[in-house]
């Protein structure tokens, strides 16, 4: 269970560091957002073939296959509107409105997978997403600027992706969930070819590939210690333990700043430490009493 716990809590770190590094490669590399997606797609859809060559996949039948998929086309879905986002807001300030997905989380696995936790669980779940909420996000800064269709289809593509993850720990391996998840995902930014000025703007940002590997590498490890998670642990506890990745990208943004400058106009961590707390308190409520 312990091991289950450092897989939910690297998770959103290994997420926030693709966070960080995304936000580098689209606002000092990128010309063309749309077009890099299809970049994500290609670098991704390589990677997963290649650890899914090298895994056995004696006795996983098609059947198993289907809540992985489903759960990468979400992912894809998502990573498009994220990435529309991305090209318009500091990725600190859109990261919190996104981490009201576990509620949705919640509630599914509450209706269809009965999953119950104890009422000091729910409420180290709520103090975890308010907590997510206000470091994240300054309603001033914001101002209604945010694009708010892609941003409510990231919520719900997030809601599937996830539920679907927790659905598919019972029935495939975790690595053949992973690869399988991660070539959906591939193929779904993929399909932004058959659009011909998409496909120009991917020519336009493939000298990029090799930046968006790293980021790949990241977003994978991600995926990885996620299913890990949800293999052991209920799908509420570790989305909601998800929202330790507004946190992750406040600290590797700062790291990041000595490096390649300031990604963020908001970069005083004062006003953002009651929030902070309101995430650690919650994560611990959760590790004690859930």
């Amino acid at each position: 269970m312990v091991s289950a716990w450092l897989f939910a809590i690297a998770s959103p770190f290994l997420w926030a560091i693709m966070n960080v590094i995304d936000k580098y490669i689209i606002h000092k590399k990128v010309k063309h957002a749309t077009g890099y997606t299809v970049v994500v797609g290609l670098a991704t859809l390589l990677i997963a073939i290649g650890i899914g060559i090298f895994l056995p996949w004696d006795g996983v039948a098609f059947s198993d296959l289907w809540f992985p998929l489903i759960a990468g086309v979400a992912l894809g879905l998502s990573a498009f509107c994220y990435i529309i986002l991305l090209e318009n807001e500091d990725v600190s300030h859109i990261i919190g409105l996104i981490y009201v997905y576990p509620l949705g989380i919640a509630l599914l696995s509450f209706l269809f997978l009965g999953e119950r936790i104890s009422w000091q669980g729910y409420v180290g779940v709520i103090l975890t997403i308010a907590g997510a909420f206000f470091l994240s996000v300054r309603m001033k800064k914001v101002n209604g600027a945010v694009r708010f269709l892609p941003l409510i289809l990231v919520i719900v593509f997030e809601v599937i992706n996830e539920f679907s993850i927790k659905i598919s720990t019972g029935h495939v391996g975790i690595w053949q969930g992973v690869v399988v998840n991660n070539i959906s995902l591939g193929s779904t930014l993929l399909f932004g070819l058959f659009h011909s000025k998409m496909r120009k703007h991917f020519l336009a940002e493939l000298h990029n590939m090799p930046w968006e590997f790293l980021s790949a590498v990241f977003a994978i490890g991600g995926i990885a210690t996620l299913f890990a998670a949800m293999a052991k642990l209920p799908a509420t506890i570790v989305s909601s333990v998800s929202a330790l990745q507004p946190l992750g990208v406040v600290v590797f943004e700062r790291i990041a700043a000595g490096y390649v400058g300031t990604m963020t106009k908001d970069t005083r961590l004062l006003p953002k430490l009651k929030a902070i707390v309101l995430i650690i308190i919650g994560v611990g409520i959760l590790y004690l009493k859930a």
